[in-house]
């Protein structure tokens, strides 16, 4: 884990570039295991840092649709380091979101429609692992009309390798 103080903006895209480097360069992530018992020596472990993001976690609800379009480019030529050419899927955005408190199908397609204006690309409620979809979790009430949801999808292809503006 590395602390950084930037705008969400500029951090998307450096932190993909930052873990691409760290992984090109060797860099590990060092674990301490302790001893299975009292009297064991204790051992670290050295975990290579993979080259790509698996999850990125949005937490402010009030804003965090608005930076969805900070992820256009994020692997601009680099398409090999995903699939079909290597086991690896493109990251899981969780974004966390007001929307208003109703007991319909409202909220889902209203963050839905958020974030294709954002994105650039259809997006409709369901599965997070099917392409063009977004699973929506109700996280709580937050005001007699107001809810926070999460909104998770797995960013889609066109949008990750697009060109950098």
């Amino acid at each position: 884990m590395r602390p950084f103080c930037e705008d969400g903006r500029t951090f998307i895209l450096k932190a993909a570039d930052s873990v691409l480097g760290a992984s090109e360069q060797g860099e590990y992530a060092a674990v301490v295991q302790k001893g299975a018992s009292k009297g064991m020596p204790t051992k670290t472990i050295h975990i290579p840092i993979p080259p790509t993001i698996s999850h990125f976690v949005m937490n402010l609800p009030a804003s965090a649709i608005e930076f969805l379009g900070c992820y256009r480019g994020l692997y601009a030529g680099r398409e090999a380091l995903f699939e079909p050419t290597t086991g690896t899927k493109l990251p899981m955005i969780h974004v966390h979101c007001f929307s208003h408190n109703l007991d319909d199908d409202t909220p889902p397609n209203d963050i839905c429609e958020r974030i294709t204006k954002e994105i650039g690309v259809v997006m409709k409620p369901g599965n997070a692992e099917v392409e063009g979809e977004v699973a929506v979790h109700d996280v709580r009430t937050v005001a007699p009309r107001k809810r926070m949801f999460c909104a998770s999808f797995r960013l889609p292809r066109e949008v990750a390798f697009a060109p950098r503006g």
